[in-house]
């Protein structure tokens, strides 16, 4: 008697071929997609300031004005100022730190108020 195979009558393999594996494109390359750009994965894509968690994050006065020094071509926030608007009534935590979404708010309510 002969050895039973198992498997499909063609004697193809079972196992599945990957997406896109063997497809060529003109010119016998791969076709390939870009990566995709995701916030969740910490690439925001091109911003104008920093990202929403970075700008929510409690800081103390001297983190808020590095992270505001770090932008190119802005002026420099001395951390004195801000200690300033804190004793002021600029809106912190029980710790003392401020979150530049918070900060930047109430100077537009400050600003507004004056206008």
């Amino acid at each position: 008697m002969g050895k039973v195979r198992r498997g499909s009558a063609g004697g193809e393999s079972r196992r599945r071929k990957r997406p896109g594996a063997g497809a060529a494109k003109a010119g016998g390359r791969r076709q390939t997609r870009p990566p995709r750009r995701s916030a969740a994965r910490g690439d925001p894509g091109p911003t104008c300031g920093p990202p929403v968690a970075e700008a929510t994050r409690p800081r103390t006065a001297a983190g808020l004005a590095k992270l505001l020094a770090a932008g190119d071509g802005a002026p420099e926030v001395p951390a004195k100022l801000i200690r300033a608007h804190i004793r002021a009534g600029a809106p912190v935590d029980d710790r003392g730190h401020l979150s530049l979404a918070a900060y930047a708010a109430w100077l537009v309510q400050r600003l507004e108020a004056d206008a």
